[in-house]
């Protein structure tokens, strides 16, 4: 597991949106923005239980996971890139534990988060890199 500093840390965690790509069962690169939580080195991320991104994690968990921020002054461009594995939770201290922490950084989710139906995606980093931080 990658090891942040304070300013990363406190970057994952102030930032809402981030991007995640993966290669696909059939070889094909996607990316999707998705919202995060970042907890104790991990990232945490509600998905549909049938949605192509859980379904991809069963061929393939190496993923990565970029959260930016854009400015016309470029000298202030600032980001972090995760690598890492991805992992599904379904139920568990872990889900619950992380349910909680996406319901309070967005409560949008909690008008339509069904146990039976929503996942949370765990990423746990392996390389960590940043510009600007």
């Amino acid at each position: 597991m990658s090891r942040f500093s304070p300013k990363e840390q406190a970057f994952l965690e102030l930032q809402r949106v981030g991007r995640m790509a993966f290669i696909d069962a059939d070889g094909v690169p996607r990316v999707t923005p998705l919202c995060h939580i970042f907890s104790e080195g991990v990232l945490y991320i509600e998905s549909n239980a049938t949605s192509w991104k859980v379904l991809n994690v069963g061929q393939r968990r190496q993923v990565a996971f970029v959260v930016d921020e854009y400015t016309e002054v470029w000298d202030n461009l600032r980001g972090i890139r995760l690598q890492g594995t991805i992992e599904v939770l379904r139920k568990g201290a872990d889900y619950r534990a992380a349910k909680r922490l996406l319901v309070g950084k967005f409560p949008q989710f909690k008008a339509f988060w069904n146990d039976d139906l929503n996942v949370v995606l765990k990423l746990t980093p392996t390389r960590v890199t940043n510009w600007g931080l």
